[in-house]
C-alpha cells in the first residue's frame, strides 16, 4: 500500500470508468447500469433475438454526460469525493482498480463507508472474490474499518475462547457457508434464511482474533470473519 494516496492515478482510473459501456440489468433490461449513473430507467430499443440485447440510444446526450464526469472527478480533492461520483454496483470494482494506488487507512475508511452484506455476491454486481475482500479486511486497521459505535460492540467481544456466529443461507448450497458475513444471533439469521424461501441456518465458532469488523447496518448485527478459520460449522435447521 501507498505511504500517500495518489490522486492523480485514481482520476485516472475513474476517468476511464467514465467510458465503460452501458450495461443491462439481467433481471429487467430496461434497467441499465454504469458507474456513474444509478440504476436509471431509461427509454430502451431492445432486440429480443440476442440474449443480452443492445442498447440502441439513451434519451441523454451521452458526451455532455461524460464531459460533466470527467469535469467533477478532476475537480475532486479527495477519495472521499471520488467515492460519491461512484454507483454502488461498481464501488468495489473501483476498489480493486485503485487499491495499488491508496493508503491502508483510505482502505479501511472506504470499505467502512461502502461495505454491504451483498458485495461480491449478487448477480447484478461486478463480481468480486471473497478471496478479494477477505484479504483488504485483513489489510485494514479496525479503527479505520469500523466507527465508533460498532468498534465499542467489537472491543467487548470476548477476548478468550471462541464466539458463536450465525448464518441463514438460500436455498441447499452448502458452498455459501464459507463466507465472510455472519451474524451474532440466531434469529437474524433465520430471518434471513425465510427471505427468499427455502433455505437454511448455519452456526460456527470463531476466534475473536478472526472476526475482522463488526457492522450494525442494517440491523443485521454483522461480523466479518476469515471464512478459513470457522470451527465447529453446522447445520442448525432447514427452513
Amino acid at each position: 500500500m501507498k505511504k500517500q494516496t495518489d490522486l492523480q492515478k485514481v482520476k485516472e482510473v475513474a476517468t476511464n470508468m467514465v467510458y465503460l459501456p452501458y450495461r443491462p440489468s439481467k433481471i429487467i433490461p430496461s434497467i441499465i447500469f454504469h458507474p456513474f449513473h444509478d440504476y436509471i430507467y431509461q427509454v430502451l430499443r431492445f432486440n429480443m433475438k440476442t440474449d443480452e440485447g443492445y442498447i440502441y440510444y439513451i434519451n441523454n446526450d451521452l458526451e455532455i454526460m461524460q464531459e460533466q464526469f470527467i469535469r467533477l472527478i478532476m475537480e475532486s480533492e479527495n477519495l472521499l469525493d471520488l467515492d460519491k461520483l461512484i454507483t454502488l454496483p461498481y464501488k468495489f470494482c473501483f476498489l480493486k482498480e485503485i487499491e495499488q494506488y491508496i493508503t491502508v487507512e483510505d482502505l479501511g475508511n472506504y470499505i467502512r463507508r461502502n461495505w454491504r452484506p451483498h458485495v461480491g455476491s449478487m448477480r447484478e454486481y461486478p463480481k468480486i472474490s471473497k478471496a478479494t475482500i477477505l484479504r483488504w479486511f485483513k489489510q485494514s486497521h479496525p479503527e479505520d474499518l469500523m466507527d465508533k459505535a460498532d468498534r465499542k460492540v467489537y472491543t467487548k467481544l470476548p477476548d478468550a475462547g471462541e464466539v458463536e456466529i450465525f448464518r441463514g443461507i438460500r436455498g441447499y448450497n452448502p458452498k455459501q457457508v464459507e463466507s465472510l458475513s455472519w451474524t451474532l444471533y440466531k434469529e437474524i439469521a433465520y430471518e434471513f434464511a425465510r427471505k427468499f424461501g427455502e433455505g437454511q441456518v448455519y452456526t460456527a465458532k470463531i476466534k475473536k482474533s478472526d472476526i475482522l469488523a463488526y457492522y450494525k447496518k442494517g440491523g443485521q448485527e454483522e461480523v466479518i470473519v476469515n471464512y478459513k478459520k470457522l470451527q465447529d460449522v453446522q447445520l442448525i435447521n432447514t427452513i
